[in-house]
């Protein structure tokens, strides 16, 4: 019965915006004055008090009936709007800010636009319906002027507030291509693949005991990540990857071009596999969609930039990386001659012996940041012609026992193939192996 109440109420209040015209024309005009009026609350009230609201734009108009269950969409299937985006619009429409105020002149409403506004918004509640009339852009601010229903006076608004009356009604709907990615559900992120002109690139999480995420390349070649990288060129933006604005839901993808997609991302999230296509509108605008459907929205085109990431990218600044911390021993055999460093202690009283000659803290670290970076030239295709003999053999000793054998085989006069415990994957550049054989031999007196 209540409900049966709430929905000829709500009907009312669509009768009431359609008739805003009239209502406006006879609204009474006061003297001009520009002086602008002290910044206040335009409304100000428990989101828990608004029954229901009306929002009408050029887009249509939607009535919202604001349940103890939930935000309903009067007349429409309120499962495919967004509950998080309608409780949102209510909430903002309660507590709306003035950031000044103006009184009308002698032109009255048309010179503020709202003799035919822009948008109305009608909100219910049990003891009144406020009304609220945008109006055009402020030449000045670059606010929008907007009034309340009863007030004497023009409010002026920030931009953001117009776009949340302007809206397309239809952009209120769900749109989000995937769960959203927060805090613990992260956890759950199993796998990531991203296709583009630049080929596949596979990112799986590893196991670890911690509650930490970390993702392990899988494809096209297998490599640990540096986690920072992947954080800041996937896994940030991945979690703003977000469509605005619907486009359609009854049209075949293959008429915005998603049946052929300029990247494609696939994530396998808690169990469930999502799989989403993107292809550019217009320079600002992708076109995206869930491909197994028919749902197609528009996403700036900065949110999606970084799905053109290749694998190169995320392999970081090293082809291998260990912490000085975790050696007991390294060595390194190349060209006749065998240097080896005993590293013992901890933190600041870290120490090398190389020859029966100590090295302090400083003078460790200072040597190891000499080695420490071998970058990756390129991929290696398996066509290379490999020399037979490495040029350089580094044994990195872990404390753990743990022991990781890196050699140096010349496949060009600028390119060394790396190979990481008899597998490899990447070269790295001549004069990086000139560089770490200089940086040992310096130790040997050489």
């Amino acid at each position: 019965m209540k409900q049966a109440r709430q929905i000829r109420i709500l009907a009312a209040l669509t009768a009431a915006a359609a008739a805003c015209a009239v209502f406006l024309s006879l609204f009474p005009k006061t003297a001009s004055a520009e002086g602008a009026a002290p910044s206040r609350k335009i409304t100000d009230m428990s989101a828990a008090e608004v029954q229901a609201v009306v929002l009408h734009n050029q887009s249509g108009t939607i009535g919202l009936l604001n349940l103890p269950s939930g935000v309903a969409v009067e007349g429409g299937d309120s499962s495919i709007y967004s509950q998080e985006k309608l409780v949102s619009l209510i909430y903002r429409l309660a507590h709306l800010d003035s950031s000044g105020a103006v009184e009308q002149g002698a032109d009255g409403l048309a010179a503020f636009g709202l003799e035919t506004p822009a948008a109305q918004a009608s909100l219910l509640t049990q003891d009144e319906t406020v009304r609220l009339y945008l109006g055009r852009r402020c030449p000045v601010s670059q606010e929008y002027y907007l009034l309340r229903e009863g007030d004497t006076e023009i409010h002026l608004v920030e931009e953001e507030t117009a776009q949340m009356l302007l809206q397309g009604v239809s952009d209120l709907r769900q749109l989000e291509l995937f769960p959203a990615l927060t805090g613990e559900s992260v956890r759950a992120l199993r796998r990531i693949v991203i296709e583009n002109s630049r080929g596949r690139v596979v990112l799986d999480q590893l196991q670890t005991d911690t509650i930490s995420s970390f993702f392990g390349m899988t494809a096209p070649v297998a490599a640990p990540l540096n986690w920072k990288d992947v954080d800041d060129l996937v896994l940030v933006p991945l979690r703003a990857l977000s469509p605005e604005r619907f486009v359609s839901s009854d049209v075949p993808l293959s008429q915005y071009g998603l049946d052929q997609p300029e990247y494609t991302l696939e994530l396998t999230l808690d169990g469930k596999e999502y799989r989403c296509g993107f292809v550019r509108k217009d320079p600002d605008t992708y076109y995206c969609a869930a491909l197994d459907g028919m749902l197609v929205s528009e996403i700036p085109a900065e949110k999606v930039q970084f799905l053109g990431v290749g694998f190169m990218d995320l392999i970081g600044s090293s082809i291998y990386t260990r912490s000085v911390a975790d050696l007991s021993r390294l060595s390194a055999k190349y060209e006749g001659h065998l240097v080896s460093l005993e590293v013992s202690g901890e933190s600041t009283a870290l120490t090398a012996t190389v020859e029966g000659r100590q090295m302090d803290y400083l003078e460790t670290l200072a040597f190891y940041n000499r080695i420490d970076t071998i970058p990756a030239a390129a991929a290696l295709t398996g066509e290379e012609s490999i020399q037979s003999q490495p040029a350089l053999t580094l044994v990195f000793t872990l404390r753990s026992g743990q022991e990781d054998i890196l050699e140096f085989y010349a496949v060009s006069d600028r390119q060394y193939a790396v190979f990481l415990n008899g597998s490899a994957e990447f070269t790295t550049y001549a004069t990086v192996v000139t560089d770490l054989i200089n940086a040992f031999h310096s130790l040997s007196g050489g």
